[in-house]
């Protein structure tokens, strides 16, 4: 589905389908919903919903370790905390890598305490050592039942029908329910951290479809931290932009802030969200990265070969290719147009950072196209600004960097119908220009001269280049912070949340992963009197008194004066005396929930 054809569904469904009606546990879910179901509308290789999970679904619980958290309590009263992954870091500078948001950690690391964690992953150890130093989260990891069942999600069928009706997209609300639980799990690992760290502003890249991300969102919301999205990619995503039905209250699974590179961004955010709106608003400061390139002095970047950079300066002419998925392969008028240029052209191919290892299919590609005068190697590895600055046009399936060239007065040409989706208004207005069938249309282009200092002028319009505006950005995000409250957070959090899942196990009628899953919340909050007296009365249901009677003597002796465990206490000595014919007990779902007995 084309990018404008899947915006037109998103909002279809927000006019005609009341999205903030999407609960789970009492919280609208809908920013979960609709960041996985446009990510699947606009990318056919996305298999969220394309393929069945024939009921297997993953959750795993994550126990922080002890001896960090007590280390973290030395950072606390931070004003900034940077949230990073292991796959924004590809640039080494001296030695160490370089991530996507220290350019900005640069911009407060001298005048404010700021801290950088980051969640342990087996990419972790090939972007060692880091620029700047990051703290990295090892979570114990414990396998628990994932509760997964239908209506478990306020009104989703009825959303599921709607969706139907609008696209062939058939979502499936296990996919989603697993989503919610694996967020929950992070929200918990982070309230963890964050109650020792305090910071009063938390920074990130990429939220969306990313679980620990908006885990930590809500985590911050919970203690009245303010968040901030740090923009990246395309414009016009939906994922920042087109959110038109903003509850009063906001979304507790979007950040308080957007910051974004101009005010072309910022005004379609603001534009379309309800008059008034209070929250994600956008903020704008420069791409601090881009910035600093054209601005400051870049320290030496390693792998950099000079040789591959001179002779590209002796080039009449060098064309950049942003390439995409390898799926996509190269179009044939492109490949046409390579054949027929002439042969002093060099032509740059570089490959998506997250395909960097699938190079082959394009080689295979030109080499079958009888196409010799490329280069894929270096132009991969090597920083994506120093290719600018040595190119003379860019061509792009549908990437951003369209724009960025812009700043270094490289003309850029879209040649895909799936490009024209995305940059449509901007190709309108001349920004770039488009060819998606012929090769003579796309040579005569690239032979034609291309005025740079206009190009240059017409970038600032996407790219604030000023960097006090950055400085700025960020004192708003700390004034935003004050006189921000944390909700009333219930201190036994991880009890309370394996309880709530044990008790969804129990109505899909699971009894063994409720057990499990009760189980685990006596293991992480031994004093949690609720979880015994749930594990008491399956044990009941399940005709093991011996074992309930362990169960509701342990609450007892932890918390004599709760009601629920008295009368449950009081039930069973009645049993056992054979006084009175057996009751259900009053466990599991008994007056928190639905009512339901054992």
């Amino acid at each position: 589905m084309s990018y404008w054809d899947s915006l037109r569904v998103m909002g279809e469904l927000e006019r005609q389908f009341d999205v903030n009606s999407l609960r789970f546990d009492g919280v609208c879910v809908w920013p979960i919903i609709r960041n996985a179901l446009a990510a699947s509308l606009e990318n056919e290789n996305n298999k969220t919903f394309r393929e069945p999970r024939n009921g297997k679904f993953n959750l795993w619980n994550l126990l922080p370790d002890p001896a960090q958290l007590e280390l973290f309590k030395q950072h606390a009263g931070i004003e900034y905390l940077f949230y990073s992954r292991a796959e924004e870091y590809r640039t080494r500078i001296q030695g160490r890598y370089y991530g996507f948001v220290d350019p900005y950690l640069e911009i407060v690391k001298d005048s404010h305490r700021v801290l950088k964690i980051e969640l342990n992953s087996g990419l972790v150890q090939t972007t060692l050592p880091r620029y700047y130093p990051t703290v990295f989260l090892k979570p114990m990891t414990i396998r628990i039942p994932c509760p997964v069942g239908t209506n478990d999600i306020e009104h989703f069928q009825d959303l599921r029908q709607k969706v139907l009706s609008l696209c062939p997209i058939d979502l499936d609300e296990g996919v989603i329910l697993e989503m919610i639980h694996n967020t929950e799990q992070f929200r918990l690992l982070f309230l963890d951290v964050l109650q020792r760290i305090r910071p009063r502003v938390v920074v990130m890249m990429c939220y969306y479809t990313n679980p620990p991300a908006m885990g930590l969102i809500r985590a911050c919301r919970d203690l009245g931290i303010t968040t901030v999205e740090l923009k990246h990619g395309i414009p016009n995503a939906s994922f920042y932009e087109y959110w038109a039905h903003i509850p009063e209250d906001g979304y507790e699974y979007l950040p308080d802030w957007f910051y974004v590179w101009s005010d072309e961004f910022r005004r379609a955010i603001e534009t379309i969200q309800p008059s008034g709106c209070r929250h994600h608003r956008a903020l704008v400061g420069p791409n601090e990265w881009i910035r600093k390139v054209l601005q400051d002095p870049i320290p030496m970047i390693d792998g950099v070969d000079p040789a591959f950079l001179t002779d590209l300066e002796r080039r009449t002419k060098v064309i950049l290719i942003t390439l995409d998925y390898p799926t996509d392969g190269i179009p044939s008028h492109v490949l046409e147009a390579m054949r027929s240029a002439p042969k002093e052209w060099i032509w740059l191919l570089r490959c998506h950072p997250r395909y960097k290892h699938d190079k082959g299919g394009f080689i295979d590609i030109l080499s079958r196209s009888g196409i010799s005068n490329y280069e894929i190697d270096k132009t991969t590895s090597h920083p994506l600004f120093m290719l600018l600055q040595r190119s003379h046009c860019h061509l792009t399936s549908c990437s951003s960097i369209c724009l960025e060239a812009m700043l270094f007065g490289v003309p850029s040409l879209v040649y895909s119908p799936a490009g024209f989706e995305y940059f449509r208004d901007y190709i309108d207005q001349g920004y770039l220009a488009y060819e998606a069938n012929s090769a003579e249309s796309l040579l005569r282009w690239l032979q034609s001269r291309h005025d740079s200092t206009m190009i240059r002028k017409q970038g600032e319009r996407f790219f604030s280049m000023d960097k006090a505006l950055g400085r700025k950005a960020f004192e708003t995000l700390l004034r935003h912070a004050e006189g921000r409250q944390p909700r009333k957070v219930n201190p036994r959090y991880r009890a309370a949340n394996l309880n709530q899942m044990g008790r969804y196990h129990v109505c899909h009628g699971d009894l063994p992963a409720a057990i499990e899953t009760f189980t685990a919340a006596v293991q992480c909050e031994p004093g949690d009197t609720e979880a015994y007296n749930n594990l008491g009365g399956l044990c009941w249901h399940l005709g093991d008194r011996h074992r309930a009677r362990r169960f509701i003597e342990t609450a007892m002796e932890i918390d004599p004066s709760d009601l629920r465990t008295r009368r449950n206490w009081d039930q069973l000595n009645r049993v056992l005396n054979e006084a009175y014919p057996a009751q259900p007990m009053d466990v599991v779902m008994g007056g928190r929930s639905n009512g339901r007995q054992l």
